[in-house]
């Protein structure tokens, strides 16, 4: 009896934002800045790290994971 081929893994769907992107200015903070994000989601959803930089006065402080 041939062997049952393996199964193919589930589509990864990547996330996506549910409401809108634009934070508010921090005190302090006036105009456009960049700020690098980088969050570890779990595959359950969970965010477990959350890592901010950027330009004071939106400085890492700035975002609470």
């Amino acid at each position: 009896m041939p062997a049952a081929a393996p199964q193919a893994a589930p589509p990864i769907t990547m996330p996506s934002p549910l409401g809108p992107t634009d934070p508010p200015d921090p005190p302090g903070g006036v105009g456009d800045a960049t700020v690098v994000l980088r969050i570890t989601v779990h595959a359950d959803g969970t965010v477990s790290v959350v890592e901010a930089e950027g330009e004071e006065p939106l400085s890492p402080g700035t975002y609470d994971g």
